[in-house]
């Protein structure tokens, strides 16, 4: 049976990372960038026209895309970045089961090395929810944590002390996050979709390196808060 009539296997590794290598660019696209006019340019295919536009209607379910000479472009909208999350996670699954793995033997790790500091790791749920996994940390410090979620997406954590917004360490702290950044990118390059940098003081709101990724985190956040409510249950009144 030819790819064209055949039903999408997200198991299937060339597949599987052709799509997240297109997510991944999508969603490193800079949001401030948008415009009415955006036309994206995510790489080239080796696909022929009806593979190809099989595969991306079965996958993104959108006419956004454009095919031209095995060139690859989207329109990027202001509602993208949340139309492809889903993607995002359902293409994902696969490597799922090696963040749950990771997440167990890390944490063991973790509270072997840094026994009195965990209250990011026991917290991460409230403070930033959707990123449940903890795949690696920094073994002599303690002070950066990289988290993954369902989605592909991990988030580079780099702890700092109070003491950091009152002096002049600050920038210094700001620009070795950066370079962390860097360095899991390039380290988690075959697995994650995207890596994120935020700093972490306590009894703050994370703070993020730029927009883009907060922007990313917070709808991760919510589409995650959204999936674990409780149903609601209707009321007596509903019947009468």
């Amino acid at each position: 049976m030819s790819f064209f009539y055949s039903t999408i296997n997200i198991t299937d590794e060339p597949h599987n990372t052709f799509i997240r290598t297109l997510c991944s660019k999508i969603l490193s696209h800079p949001y401030r960038q948008i415009d009415s006019s955006s036309f994206l340019h995510l790489g080239y295919h080796s696909y022929s026209n009806n593979e190809f536009d099989n595969l991306i209607q079965k996958t993104f379910n959108s006419k956004k895309f454009i095919n031209h000479e095995n060139s690859i472009y989207i329109k990027y909208q202001r509602n993208t970045l949340k139309t492809i999350l889903p993607v995002c996670k359902r293409w994902f699954q696969p490597l799922k089961n090696d963040l749950k793995n990771f997440n167990e033997t890390r944490r063991g790790e973790y509270d072997e090395y840094f026994p009195r500091d965990n209250r990011l790791i026991n917290k991460i749920g409230e403070i930033q929810p959707g990123f449940n996994y903890l795949i690696d940390f920094d073994h002599v410090k303690g002070c950066e944590l990289i988290f993954g979620s369902d989605y592909g997406i991990y988030i580079s954590i780099t702890t700092q002390s109070n003491t950091s917004f009152r002096n002049n360490v600050r920038y210094n702290e700001m620009q070795e996050a950066h370079q962390r950044k860097q360095f899991a990118e390039k380290k988690y390059l075959n697995s994650a979709i995207r890596v994120l940098k935020a700093t972490y003081t306590r009894n703050r709101p994370l703070e993020f390196e730029d927009e883009q990724d907060e922007k990313i985190a917070r709808l991760i956040g919510k589409d995650h808060v959204d999936m674990i409510k409780p149903p609601h249950k209707l009321s007596w009144l509903t019947y009468i």
